[in-house]
């Protein structure tokens, strides 16, 4: 785009997408929060339809539910259109255990289960 040129408008969404959002710890929150910005501008501007929810992975989870990736925030990452996933911070975490895996552990391959 030329410089001074007017920015062009986005196109205007067909339909709505579902956006899980999972903040993380350590530094993932304040990354979550500069993110949902942008994101929530863009979807103002453009019209995309896009709706956020957000659930706890992390420390957060643990402390909670006793693992760091709840049962169901993964079927929430199976049935939504998209995943804003920051980081986590593994250094305050307990010693290891098969329920303290990092959440981003559960990314590389597809889930079938517990993977201890």
């Amino acid at each position: 785009m030329p410089a001074g040129a007017p920015p062009r408008a986005l196109p205007e969404a067909t339909s709505a997408m579902d956006i899980l959002v999972l903040p993380g710890d350590g530094i993932g929150p304040e990354i979550t929060a500069a993110a949902r910005r942008v994101l929530d501008a863009v979807n103002a501007a453009g019209g995309l339809g896009l709706r956020f929810e957000e659930a706890a992975i992390g420390l957060a989870a643990l402390e909670r539910h006793g693992t760091t990736l709840p049962d169901p925030v993964l079927r929430r990452i199976a049935a939504v259109d998209g995943i804003v996933l920051v980081p986590v911070s593994t250094y305050y975490y307990p010693p290891p255990a098969p329920a303290y895996y990092a959440p981003g552990y559960y990314y590389g391959a597809p889930y079938y289960g517990p993977r201890y």
